[in-house]
């Protein structure tokens, strides 16, 4: 009776086979996808850090020039003052406008450019805001003097007037397209608790809702990963956002890429499996699997009388030329 062979004989060698071929791309696959998120991560991180850096800069500046403004007394509409807002606004390109706010009428009354007569009417209450003593108030982006869309940073002083100075949004987030912001992306005005104000920019390619609750650092939401980091000087924060979708692009292309190394490693697998798959054979298994191979020859060696010099038979032997 034949034997039956190794696949009764021996079956954890079998199971062991199979995760020998499967164990190689699984790995493949989850190494993959670590490193793209491990990029994804440290790409929203960058753009995170960065924003607020930038908005950092930006406020900084500002509130530096309203401050030294209003030590020096130049808090008025007069020529002479209006040519001093003129020279700061030059010197600062962050800035594209300095004026006075009357906080009592709530009235607009001139810029670095022009007087107001009669002054123009503030309905907005964010907009005649004051920070504390020496700090400013950030209100969220409007249409300015000049007809685009500015935040607006105030600095109160002792005689019920604002110095105001008005900021372009894209003073905020326009280097991010050089570091690669993707698909989605924004710089927040928040309020002293955290909550969102207004985003200076929110991609549109992203219809995730930024006034939801957010953690610091990496996370994921919904549909998106995203990195939020806040100013701790500021209230701004910016959250840096990118698709699930986008990601698993990402990933799949990189998985897709590592395949032939993955191939190689099941190719190697497999045969040093196969040695130890026959190495585990006994020698009637083996045999048995050489005739099915058809891996045994036939080779007739004549007898010859030495002295007669004729084969007088001929002996038949069975050749196993490849046994290992």
């Amino acid at each position: 009776m034949r034997n039956k062979g190794l696949l009764q004989s021996l079956p954890a060698l079998w199971l062991i086979t199979a995760a020998a071929v499967l164990a190689p791309l699984a790995l493949l696959l989850t190494y993959s996808y670590n490193q793209t998120i491990q990029r994804v991560e440290h790409g929203l991180t960058v753009i995170g850090h960065a924003s607020v850096k930038r908005g950092d800069e930006v406020l900084s500046k500002t509130h530096a020039v309203l401050k030294n403004l209003v030590a020096k007394g130049y808090t008025s509409c007069s020529e002479q003052d209006r040519k001093v807002y003129g020279r700061a606004v030059y010197d600062h390109i962050e800035i594209r406008s300095i004026g006075v706010i009357d906080v009592k009428s709530r009235s607009f009354n001139c810029t670095d450019t022009k007087v107001f007569d009669p002054p123009l009417k503030m309905t907005r209450p964010d907009h005649w805001a004051t920070g504390e003593a020496g700090q400013v108030a950030i209100s969220a982006p409007s249409d300015d003097v000049r007809g685009r869309t500015s935040i607006f940073v105030n600095y109160g002083h002792g005689d019920g007037k604002i110095l105001d100075a008005a900021i372009y949004t894209e003073q905020f987030w326009d280097f991010q397209d050089t570091l690669g912001l993707g698909e989605g992306g924004a710089v927040l005005l928040v309020d002293r608790q955290g909550n969102e104000i207004t985003a200076l920019r929110n991609s549109t390619q992203s219809q995730v809702s930024l006034a939801t609750k957010r953690e610091s650092g990496f996370s994921r939401s919904g549909d998106t990963f995203m990195f939020a980091h806040r100013s701790s000087k500021y209230p701004i924060e910016a959250v840096a956002i990118v698709s699930v979708d986008s990601v698993m692009k990402d990933w799949r292309k990189a998985a897709l890429a590592s395949l032939p190394f993955a191939l190689a490693i099941v190719g190697f697998c497999c045969w040093q499996m196969r040695k130890l798959l026959r190495g585990g054979l006994s020698m009637s298994e083996r045999l048995v699997q050489a005739i099915d191979a058809d891996a045994l020859n036939l080779v007739y060696q004549p007898i010859v009388n030495t002295v007669t010099g004729k084969t007088e038979s001929v002996e038949v032997l069975c050749r196993w030329s490849n046994y290992d």
